[in-house]
């Protein structure tokens, strides 16, 4: 289950265009990509944890084998920005949207469009990220959509250790699902 913190600014007076994002986004409750829920984790090598999303502040050091608890995610980024070149409906020449996070489960992403999240015509955009072929460099009719180079995104896990130390890790593939069993840990 996900559950998106994306707030975005109100329109100024007088401005017909629908709010842009917040930029950063922040969705919370993300569970990494391989993983089922949140629980025990064991290390499939040695690992660090952070103070926070971000942070490069060391909070603690997991070694290979050792089981913690994991208890949320998050993903943080800068909205990717989208433009419609031509009219595609639903979409109007000129419509601003933004892919937010992606990378979700089989190739799911949220799209901000008219000022929130919008699943209802994100499949209008024709598959994921990032829509375009190669032979995009000139207009055509599969060739609508402006889109800016693809943002930085972070996924990042909350974890607990067996000693209750919290901290934030960004490589959740270092960790497998489930309680260390004697094929993965002599």
């Amino acid at each position: 289950m996900l559950a998106a913190v994306v707030v975005g600014a109100a329109p100024a007076a007088g401005d017909a265009r629908p709010p842009a994002p917040r930029d950063p986004y922040v969705l919370a409750g993300y569970v990494p990509a391989g993983f089922s829920g949140f629980g025990t984790w064991t290390a499939r090598k040695d690992a660090t944890l952070y103070a926070a999303p971000g942070s490069r502040k060391v909070v603690a050091t997991i070694a290979r084998c050792d089981e913690v608890t994991a208890q949320d995610g998050v993903i943080r980024g800068h909205p990717w920005a989208i433009r419609a070149l031509k009219a595609h409906p639903p979409f109007r020449r000129g419509d601003r949207m933004w892919i937010l996070a992606r990378d979700l489960e089989e190739g799911y992403f949220q799209l901000w469009y008219e000022g929130r999240v919008r699943d209802d015509v994100a499949a209008a955009l024709g598959g994921a990220p990032p829509f375009t072929d190669d032979d995009c460099a000139k207009p055509s009719p599969q060739c609508w959509l402006w889109i800016d180079r693809e943002p930085r995104q972070e996924h990042w896990v909350k974890l607990r250790t067996r000693t209750g130390t919290l901290g934030w890790s960004d490589r959740a593939g270092d960790f497998g699902q489930g309680p260390a069993t004697s094929n993965q840990c002599p």
